[in-house]
């Protein structure tokens, strides 16, 4: 992992606001043969914001910018006090990028403004990482909120062992929830290629209530599963073996002593074995497995 290195926003005197947004637990990490770069982006400012977007800078060694990108964000808000949470990948080689560095991006997308209150939980999460790269986040989220929650998101974000944030993905595949209905997210991507590195999950999910975002609802500190690696399957080797045959004389049966042996059975096994009965076995629907 490279020299992690992130900038804080000084807002005072561009937009007069007494505070700051600063950009925390960032890294700059190689996944997929890309260097990403993630963080948290703390809103000190004293305002609220309904909108906003983050720029982020790709530098080399020598400190020169060789590429600039937009990061998509976790949440639709950023209030004061709090924070989101971003990743972006560079398109230039590893070989080049060195540094990246995050800024709120001071444009017409800055919506001032209070979020409002909403209300849910999740549930059935299972967070699993099927092998050296690929996680896979999967649960149920549940608007237990009065008011109609629409077009709900829930975003992942992925924290190392020293609590940086690694990658942040997000899915809007939700549709709208009325009270206490519930709907289904599932979340997979490529993390990097290192077992040890990977901590944790935060999860948050918002959407808007009467046209106005909510303040995200969280889950925090959800642990990763690692499937169980695969044993190869042994084949089993055939054992040839020649048989030895052995003339003996065959003895020729008598029919009626046949016969009798056979009644005899019958007689027992009638008066043994109770009658079959038919009873249908009940169905059982399987637990899909994460880890195939």
């Amino acid at each position: 992992m490279k020299r992690l290195l992130a900038v804080g926003m000084l807002l005072a005197g561009v937009l007069a606001f007494a505070g700051t947004c600063a950009v925390k637990n960032v890294s700059l990490t190689k996944i997929d043969g890309h260097d990403v770069f993630a963080g948290e982006l703390h809103n000190d400012s004293g305002a609220n914001f309904l909108g906003h977007k983050i720029l982020v800078a790709f530098l080399d060694s020598s400190g020169t910018v060789v590429e600039t990108k937009n990061a998509p964000t976790c949440l639709r808000t950023l209030q004061n006090g709090e924070a989101d949470f971003f990743s972006v990948a560079s398109t230039k080689s590893p070989s080049v990028t060195s540094v990246g560095l995050a800024r709120m991006l001071i444009d017409s997308s800055m919506k001032v403004g209070t979020a409002e209150t909403g209300d849910g939980t999740f549930t059935n999460i299972v967070i699993t990482r099927k092998n050296e790269t690929d996680l896979s986040v999967t649960g149920t989220f549940k608007n237990t909120d009065d008011t109609k929650l629409v077009a709900p998101t829930v975003c992942a974000v992925v924290y190392d062992t020293d609590n940086n944030v690694v990658i942040v993905k997000t899915d809007d595949s939700l549709g709208d929830l009325a009270h206490n209905a519930t709907d289904t997210f599932s979340i997979d991507m490529t993390v990097i290629d290192d077992s040890d590195i990977i901590d944790h999950v935060d999860l948050y999910a918002d959407g808007e209530k009467d046209d106005v975002a909510i303040a995200p609802i969280s889950d925090l500190g959800n642990s990763v599963k690692a499937c169980p690696t695969k044993t190869p399957t042994r084949t089993a080797t055939p054992v040839t073996s020649t048989a030895t045959v052995t003339s003996t004389p065959t003895e020729t049966p008598v029919a009626a002593d046949r016969t009798a042996t056979a009644a005899a059975n019958q007689t027992t096994i009638a008066g043994l074995t109770p009658p079959a009965t038919n009873t249908a076995t009940p169905t059982r629907t399987p637990t899909p497995n994460p880890c195939n």
